[in-house]
């Protein structure tokens, strides 16, 4: 299938979404929801002073990945904007399969809340056996204030690190999952909470 582009502008912004459904199917039909942007095979990107922000969902902020047949094809996202103040199984950005996330100088991962895992970020390679690894750059971003019982601020998941929950699916998904890998050139990870974020 074709794949697409996202792009979010300077000033533009997606606030205050609700999406909850909390249906998860683990035959290997993704059902999970995303609060603020949900991509698919695709080309995401957030300028500078662009913002996510407020949302709630099984994933607070963004969503990405390939779809599942895809064993070859990645999905992108370049932030250089805003993700903050958002709520989910996963808080901030979540990239599930074959995702290539890159923070840009001017980005921000703030003040998001995660149940599970992932308070600012998670990252994980679902079908890794088959598909892409997905891939994290920290190319000068800021990543403060977020809290989860499992990486406050960023949680990157192999094998026997993926909980059985929405977005994390089951056992049988941990089982074909292969470890992501991150690169960090500069920027701020700080003030993050792991534990209780009661």
């Amino acid at each position: 299938y074709a794949s697409s582009e996202i792009v979010m502008e300077d000033q533009a912004s997606i606030t205050n979404c609700t999406n909850l459904n909390t249906t998860v199917d683990t035959e290997g039909i993704d059902n999970y929801r995303v609060g603020g942007l949900s991509a698919e095979k695709t080309t995401v990107t957030i300028r500078q002073n662009a913002k996510i922000t407020g949302c709630k969902g099984i994933i607070g902020g963004i969503g990405c990945k390939t779809g599942v047949l895809d064993t070859e094809g990645t999905s992108s996202v370049s932030i250089a904007g805003e993700v903050s103040g958002n709520t989910g199984v996963v808080g901030g950005v979540c990239g599930l399969r074959s995702v290539q996330l890159t923070l840009e100088n001017t980005a921000v991962i703030k003040n998001n809340t995660a149940t599970i895992a992932g308070g600012g970020i998670a990252l994980l390679s679902y079908a890794g056996e088959v598909a892409p690894a997905s891939e994290l750059t920290l190319n000068g971003a800021s990543i403060i204030g977020n809290k989860a019982p499992l990486g406050g601020g960023v949680f990157v998941a192999g094998k026997a690190d993926i909980p059985e929950a929405p977005v994390f699916y089951s056992s049988a998904y941990a089982e074909k999952a292969s470890i992501s890998s991150v690169t960090i050139t500069g920027g701020t990870i700080t003030g993050n909470t792991a534990g209780n974020p009661d």
